[in-house]
């Protein structure tokens, strides 16, 4: 048994505070003494011949990178580097082996090892590159190291709840959030599987447990994930329990306000309509001309009324659909020529691309009239002019249906949010009225009931294009 050694090279190509500090835990005088002759004077050489002597100079002297040899008078093989890890995990670690411990050596590595170094083909080159790996490489891991415990943090505190489930269903992950939402405690929720219910991917509600104890509604969103090199998916859980109390209140206002301003303005309209019809007396033109304004304006506050009243339904789940079937080509050509009058009167032509065959399908007949009501009337507003054509086509298993105009167009950043509530865009034509900023928006709410897509396309002072589909499966072919 070798006595240990401590010592270190003069430095000359480095200042002391940057030199590299190096604890080299070897028993054999040769190896000691090779490694000494070869390494460079910018690294600071620190010497000890038993394990536990390494380790007690670990406790009061600092050290960049640890030098092992697996074979000690105080241990062996693994034991040695499983040992030494325990106490130094923050140390890299580059192992220095003999030809017959080659596989011990490369086993080391999984275990903790930067790096091994074959003592029979030690040289300054190559000891110098794996130093300098070995310290790069430990880095990074400390850093990674430090990333995760920093993002597990993150995830702990979360007040979104966090599930991990495996590609069984069974639950490999949950954070504090996620165990209080669910009710149920982590020691039973590891392994127990949630349900296939839970693990169809996409949005939906569950019922959840708030921190108060009482119960609440949470939403879910499932999204694909890796856990451990496994297809695995992600659950999201968040409390939305205040959220649906507040839509509710907003839903009743609405409701309660829209219902209460029906009545006053259906009164209002049939009596300026007596007044504007001579029922009650001849008017002059000064005062037809004012009467005419307040209907037009009682109509357009009662459009507002019926758009709430809709886009409460929508976003609350309570409207419904009354399917049945219709000629989709029929429909747009009729609703197209309500408009032609006041088409001809702004100079804009009405063109249509229609199928020749009828294009048959289930929907709600009211609510797609909604929609092409909505398109068209918009196509108008923004085209001082030109056209505003409607193309109807059957697309594999869609029914594609469109509305397009050479009007003034929308800009990119305007179109994406076009869909968007009380959100209007463009200059209208100087002889249309303003809209409610609804009418969008609930035509996507209609086509998205009936399981469609609608979408816009648009540049500006090139016109713009309005399309939404339904799917082949709320449609029927002309022989069924």
């Amino acid at each position: 048994m070798n006595p240990s050694m401590t010592g270190k090279k003069r430095k000359t190509t480095a200042p002391p505070e940057k030199a590299v500090r190096i604890l080299l835990i070897e028993d054999n005088p040769s190896d000691v003494e090779n490694v000494r002759r070869i390494l460079p004077d910018a690294f600071s050489l620190s010497v000890c011949g038993r394990l536990d002597e390494g380790m007690s100079f670990l406790r009061s002297n600092p050290v960049d990178l640890i030098l092992l040899d697996l074979s000690l008078p105080d241990g062996h093989g693994l034991d040695v580097l499983l040992r030494l890890n325990a106490r130094s995990y923050s140390i890299p670690i580059l192992v220095l082996t003999s030809t017959d411990d080659r596989l011990v050596a490369s086993i080391a590595i999984k275990q903790g090892a930067q790096d091994y170094i074959l003592k029979e083909t030690l040289n300054a080159d190559l000891f110098v590159r794996a130093i300098q790996y070995a310290l790069d490489r430990k880095h990074v891991e400390l850093e990674l190291e430090t990333q995760r415990q920093n993002f597990h943090s993150i995830v702990e505190q979360s007040d979104e709840g966090i599930v991990v489930v495996d590609a069984y269903g069974m639950v490999r992950y949950f954070n504090q959030a996620a165990e209080e939402f669910l009710g149920v405690p982590g020691e039973t929720l590891l392994g127990r599987s949630l349900g296939p219910r839970i693990l169809s991917a996409g949005t939906s509600e569950i019922d959840i447990r708030l921190k108060n104890g009482e119960n609440g509604l949470g939403e879910y969103r499932v999204l694909p994930t890796s856990w451990r090199g496994e297809a695995a998916s992600l659950i999201l859980i968040r409390d939305i329990t205040e959220q649906k109390a507040a839509e509710k209140m907003r839903d009743d206002f609405i409701q309660t306000v829209s219902h209460e301003l029906r009545t006053p303005l259906t009164a209002i309209r049939e009596s300026v309509s007596q007044l504007l019809d001579g029922i009650p007396g001849t008017v002059n033109p000064d005062q037809k001309k004012n009467l005419s304004l307040c209907l037009r304006n009682t109509d357009h506050l009662k459009r507002i009324v019926d758009n709430l009243l809709d886009l409460s339904k929508y976003e609350s789940g309570r409207a419904e659909l009354r399917i049945a079937r219709f000629d989709m080509a029929e429909l747009a050509v009729s609703i197209l020529d309500s408009f032609r009058p006041r088409a001809q009167r702004n100079g804009i032509i009405l063109e249509f691309d229609l199928p020749e065959t009828p294009v048959f399908v289930r929907a709600d007949r009211q609510k797609i009239t909604q929609v092409w009501m909505n398109l068209i009337d918009n196509a108008l507003k923004f085209t001082r002019k030109g056209f505003v054509r409607i193309e109807i086509r059957e697309e594999k298993e869609m029914i594609i249906c469109s509305v397009s105009d050479s009007g003034r167009g929308i800009a990119a950043d305007s179109l994406a949010r076009i869909f968007e509530k009380f959100e209007q865009f463009g200059k209208m034509s100087p002889h249309e009225e303003k809209g409610t900023g609804l009418g969008l928006t609930i035509s996507k709410n209609i086509i998205e009931l009936h399981g469609g897509a609608i979408r816009a396309e648009s540049e500006p002072e090139r016109g713009s294009r309005f399309l939404f589909t339904l799917p082949q499966n709320e449609s029927i072919s002309q022989g069924d």
